[in-house]
Formats: C-alpha cells, structure tokens, sequence
C-alpha cells in the first residue's frame, strides 16, 4: 500500500504545479457548503484529507474533479480511499454529486442551491447512499453565514436507514486571502427503531494564494455517539 499513498502524493503535488488561470471555487468551510456553484465551463481540482479520531481512528482522502455545466449546474466525480487503525490503505467509493442553484444569486436573499449525491462502496456488501441537501446562505459585509438541510438514505443491501441532519457556518474574512470562523454539524440516524445523535462544533480558517486555496477545520464531538475529534484538510486549484 505504500506504492498507492505514494501516487496520491503525486497527484496531490500535480495538482499544486497545473494551477490556471480560473480561480477556484473556494470553500471557507471544511464540512458545510456555501451556496455556490462552480463558473461554466470551469474545471477544478479538490483534494481532502479528514482525521477522526475514534475508536478506531481512520483516514480518509478524496480526491474531486469538478466541473461546471452552466451558469446554474456543476457536476463532480469523487474517488475516495480509506485506512482505519491497524489496516492498510484501500480504494473505498467512488461518489457523484451535482449543485444546481434554484435563482441568481442577490445579496438580498438566500441564494438556494440544490445539492445532491450517490456514493457507491467497492465493497458491494455495503449499501448504496443518496444524500439530498438544500444550501443557504448570505453574506453581511465581510462576515459569511451558511446552513445546509440535509438528508440521506441508504439502502440495498438491507433495510433503507434514514438520516436527517443540519450544517452551519460562520466566518469573518480579513481579506480575499484569510477568512476565520466556527462550524457545526448534525446528524439524527434512525436505526431499529432508535435514534443516534452524531454533532461536531469546531474552528475553521481559510487562505487564498493565487490561483489555490486552503481550508483547515476542526470538529469536537459533542455526543457520546460522536467521535472524540475530527480535523479535515482542503486544498482547492483551478485548471
């Protein structure tokens, strides 16, 4: 497995030197999305990599290529890999996902964007996973507020499970280059019956060089069925 965190290095470092001349789409926000869509005909490249800190902990890279249909539609595929405790490095979903914005964006609303996704496990004895989210937010000056209404089904094989769940953020940028600010994130799974309640609360912080950007944020559990912390990195460029 060493040979294939090698190559993820390779393409993460790829990445950095293939920087164009369209700015990305930055995120100011580790887990909670803005409600904005990639420019037509632009293309960028996102790379994750999220730490969780459970019994086991685990890592979780993946790596995003998107692409702008329209002023209104964008489309990405995702390859995502994962390495729990005491296991070795593998090839675990690969994830589609599209963001249609609802109106023109104003300062003077919400600007809605429907957001939608279908992950798919190598392992075919996992269920498949559809998740519906609706993206809001404004922005007050320099400060950014965002919010995301989330839900996700699972289903075959097995019974479908439900998930409902909600995202926040809030941030103070200093300058097109720095942005600081705090983040949650909510899940309600029902499962058998019962319901399991799954929340992070954490800083985040964005920079902006050129043609890439960083976003670094961290989440601390805030139930007994969360895990005790995660932290996930971003990097964003434009090709």
């Amino acid at each position: 497995m060493r040979n294939l965190r090698k190559y993820l290095t390779i393409i993460a470092l790829s990445a950095i030197t293939l920087a164009a001349s369209a700015h990305a789409d930055r995120r100011k926000y580790a887990w909670t999305y803005m409600p904005v869509t990639i420019a037509a005909e632009a293309t960028e490249l996102e790379l994750y990599q999220t730490y969780t800190d459970g019994d086991p902990y685990s890592w979780e890279y993946r790596i995003e290529l998107e692409q702008g249909l329209s002023s209104r539609v964008d489309f990405s595929l995702y390859q995502i890999f994962k390495q729990n405790e005491n296991e070795n490095l593998k090839w675990n979903a690969f994830q589609l996902r599209s963001r249609m914005r609802l109106q023109e964006p104003s300062t003077s609303t919400w600007s809605p964007v429907l957001y939608l996704e279908y992950n798919r496990k190598l392992d075919f004895s996992e269920p498949n996973k559809a998740e519906c989210k609706i993206l809001c937010g404004r922005n007050f000056g320099a400060t950014n507020f965002s919010a995301n209404a989330v839900y996700e089904v699972a289903w075959a094989p097995g019974e479908p499970e439900h998930e409902v769940g909600f995202d926040l953020g809030l941030s103070q940028e200093w300058s097109f280059k720095y942005s600081i600010g705090l983040e949650t994130s909510t899940r309600f799974e029902f499962v058998d019956g019962e319901t399991e309640t799954v929340a992070y609360a954490g800083p985040v912080v964005s920079f902006a060089s050129g043609e890439l950007w960083y976003t670094l944020g961290a989440g601390f559990g805030l139930t007994d069925e969360s895990a005790d912390t995660r932290v996930r990195l971003l990097v964003g460029v434009g090709l």
